[in-house]
């Protein structure tokens, strides 16, 4: 036991003298690893590459086994290159348009089943991704499957297509044994009921019972009564001798018809039910907002419907005691929810994508109170620029922004000049995680960054003096925000400029010795007589030091008088 002890405090004192040697550097940081992509990071990735039929980067976005089915028949599992070898006619031709839509709405094409559970155990999906893809001739719909690794990334794993959609495939064969249908059925008001979306007819009030088809959007049906829990309609069909059932989901059935309202009588009046059709919205000329407020008791649905045009943006906001309430909104024509009750926000903005009716339910756990304000902004008459977009940097700024809206598979593009050196850095904002931007130089034609690159921020050096294009693009109506930053370049320290000073003596030298040295051989010559040695001196003196003279054209008038001095002593002596 003291040798335990002995041991323990030694540890305990090594670990204090350790931790008092320790600097913490302020400035240090570790380093962070960077958190996965989450499953709306890569559903926008595969509907980027999807949009812009890049094969390449599907590949890396599907595993490496892949089950492709043709609707309804079994799938066959194959490698990744042979599923995009059959899904380039299908699904990545070039002149089929294709649109997304929601797990809700491809639910619906389904009979409002679950979509996770087509698939095999080995695919396993965590999600599902719905697509119209409209071709010269048919428009067909396609089932996507996302999986993910345990604990790892998300990959596509299978695809079922459906030639002319889900509704002209008879459904496979169920193995649930079909249940009795009920005996009780409930006496309704509604008389007749309108099917907003793809719906499945059910032999009785439940999922779990046999399906007997699928009601079309658009058909309407003879209501007989409704199930004990209010949540399905039993309805007459030719599919069998019961009633066909369809649930009450508001977004997917709607009762257009009752009967005659009970006469009235002294007895005090029950709290008025909210109608079971929709409110249809109207806005004053020159209005953009509409407030509608009601009770709503428990587990009933209120409805109202508006009219809008494609590009138009809404806001619906919806307030009640303790935000008990929520609403869901969906568009009639195209079937796509935009915002599920699943959802909980009590606020939302879009900007519509088509021009049609959209259907807003609202529904509450509680008798209680609501608001809602419908606002719908007028479109903007001036059209988008085709030409690119110069961006100026204000006098002293290095950092401009550009935002507005983006319309589906319409791009936006800005041009701005940096010199070579400079560093960009580009940060790009979306509503939608499925828009992007790419980058290229105008004049080496480099893609920097192309619209495939998931990054929402871009910082690179910039390798040549030259205009750069920012094209901005989305597969569905949206907005943006894009903010661009160049810091100056960094500054060179000047050179001094060579002076001429000490190159100008130089030069000149080599021209004035060639000319001096012909005029001093005759002076030598002249004067013959060697009795005359006084007069050697003065002639050569002068001679010498004029000959020396750089630039000094005159210096052949000493040598001339010079050469006469001698001559007239001599002869002037004997005489």
């Amino acid at each position: 036991m003291a040798v335990f002890k002995h041991v323990w405090f030694s540890s305990w004192l090594l670990s204090l003298l350790l931790t008092s040697c320790i600097t913490v550097n302020p400035g240090f940081t570790f380093p962070t690893t960077p958190p996965p992509p989450t499953l709306a990071d890569f559903n926008g990735r595969l509907i980027a590459a999807l949009v812009n039929r890049d094969s390449a980067t599907l590949q890396t976005l599907m595993g490496t086994q892949f089950l492709l089915a043709d609707w309804p028949a079994a799938g066959q599992e194959m490698t990744s290159d042979q599923a995009l070898l059959q899904l380039q006619d299908r699904l990545l031709a070039p002149l089929q348009s294709i649109s997304f839509v929601p797990q809700e709405v491809a639910a619906g094409w389904l009979g409002d089943s679950d979509p996770l559970s087509l698939w095999p155990a080995q695919v396993s999906p965590v999600a599902a991704l719905g697509l119209r893809v409209q071709g010269p001739n048919t428009t067909d719909e396609i089932l996507l499957a996302i999986s993910q690794v345990e604990g790892g990334p998300f990959f596509w794993s299978a695809a079922i297509l459906a030639r002319d959609g889900f509704a002209a495939a008879p459904l496979p064969a169920t193995s649930v044994p079909p249940a009795p249908p009920p005996s009780d059925l409930l006496p309704t008001e509604v008389t007749r009921l309108l099917v907003l979306g793809t719906v499945g007819l059910f032999e009785g009030p439940g999922s779990t019972f046999r399906q007997l088809g699928l009601a079309e959007r658009g058909f309407t049906y003879t209501v007989l009564g409704v199930s004990p829990d209010s949540q399905w309609w039993a309805v007459r069909c030719e599919l069998g001798t019961q009633p066909c059932w369809i649930g009450t989901n508001p977004t997917l059935v709607r009762p257009i018809s009752q009967t005659a309202p009970p006469a009235a009588s002294h007895t005090a009046a029950p709290t008025a039910l909210p109608p079971a059709y929709p409110i249809q919205i109207q806005f004053g000329p020159g209005e953009t907002n509409a407030v509608r407020s009601g009770t709503l008791p428990a587990s009933q649905f209120q409805q109202y419907l508006f009219q809008a045009l494609a590009g138009q943006s809404a806001r619906i906001l919806l307030d009640s005691p303790g935000d008990q309430a929520n609403f869901a909104l969906q568009g009639l024509d195209d079937g796509v929810i935009y915002k599920p009750f699943s959802s909980l926000a009590r606020e939302t903005r879009l900007i519509l994508p088509t021009t049609q009716q959209y259907l807003i339910s609202i529904n509450g756990p509680l008798a209680i109170r609501y608001q809602i304000e419908l606002i719908v902004q007028p479109l903007n008459p001036t059209p988008t620029p085709a030409r690119p977009e110069r961006i100026l940097f204000a006098p002293g700024a290095i950092r401009a922004t550009r935002d507005g809206s983006l319309w589906a598979h319409t791009p936006r593009t800005y041009l701005f000049g940096a010199m070579a050196g400079q560093t960009a850095q580009i940060r790009f904002g979306s509503p939608s995680p499925a828009a992007s931007f790419a980058v290229e130089g105008s004049s080496d034609g480099v893609l920097y960054k192309s619209m495939t690159e998931p990054s929402r921020e871009w910082r690179w050096l910039l390798p040549a003096t030259q205009e750069y294009l920012i094209t901005v693009q989305a597969p569905v109506n949206t907005s943006f925000t894009l903010e661009l930053t160049i810091p100056p370049a960094p500054t060179a320290a000047p050179t001094a400029a060579p002076t001429a000073a000490p190159t100008a003596a130089p030069t000149e030298e080599p021209t004035v010795a060639p000319t001096v040295a012909p005029t001093v051989a005759p002076t030598a010559t002249a004067t013959e007589e060697p009795t005359v040695a006084p007069t050697v001196a003065p002639t050569v003196a002068p001679t010498a030091t004029a000959t020396e003279e750089p630039t000094v054209a005159p210096t052949v008038a000493p040598t001339a008088t010079a050469i006469e001095e001698p001559t007239e002593q001599p002869t002037a002596t004997p005489g």
